[in-house]
């Protein structure tokens, strides 16, 4: 997939899933549906995504669950980006190898750009007793892609891959009002890629994420 895909086209593409999995009016009592937008940040690996691997993020995450179900069904969907300006000064610059791994030479104005995005298909397990806080678990397998694209006078270099994974999570809804949802979440996920230059990467990473939206 190329560094156009975005999170409002994964949206599109999933959404008949959505449609199809949501509960028909006569069923609504026995269900339970979430929507939720989420804003954060991604951590990727130091070494392989350095000197700046932590990246802004958007996200997209829904759930749907039965009364009687021990466990939701949750699709989540991600989107991170980031830009670092850098100079290399009087020694040259390795690149780190989800940008290439190239050499740049001394005295260098280069520009470094990470996109990369998510997929997370999983179970959450909400602990529903407690009235004002309430925590969950979830996990699952995730599809991840990751760009990393270097800018080197007019020489623009671009890495990119995509893998399989598995994600983890924890998080805690703060209970207001049972319609509305806002949470706070940790959650890493891990996926190693075979990358268009280079080695294979490490394109998975920790997740932070203030989470805002609506059950029904």
């Amino acid at each position: 997939m190329n560094s156009d895909f975005s999170i409002g086209r994964l949206f599109i593409l999933l959404l008949p899933l959505l449609i199809q999995l949501s509960p028909s009016p006569a069923e609504a009592g026995e269900w339970l549906t979430s929507v939720n937008a989420a804003l954060g940040f991604k951590v990727l690996d130091q070494d392989q995504w350095g000197p700046r691997p932590t990246t802004g993020e958007v996200a997209i995450m829904g759930s749907i669950e039965k009364n009687s179900w021990p466990l939701a069904l949750s699709l989540d969907m991600f989107y991170s980006k980031t830009e670092t300006l850098i100079f290399s000064g009087e020694t040259s610059f390795q690149a780190s190898d989800g940008f290439g791994g190239f050499t740049i030479a001394p005295y260098t104005h280069i520009d470094l750009n990470i996109r990369t995005w998510e997929i997370d298909l999983g179970v959450k397990k909400i602990w529903r007793d407690f009235e004002t806080v309430r925590p969950y678990l979830n996990g699952g397998l995730s599809l991840i892609g990751a760009e990393g694209e270097m800018t080197q006078t007019e020489n623009i270099y671009s890495n990119n891959g995509t893998a399989f994974g598995l994600w983890a999570g924890l998080g805690a809804n703060l209970v207001f009002n049972e319609s509305l949802n806002i949470a706070f979440e940790v959650r890493r996920s891990e996926a190693k890629a075979d990358m268009t230059i280079g080695p294979p990467v490490k394109i998975g990473g920790m997740h932070y994420h203030f989470i805002i939206g609506g059950n029904w």
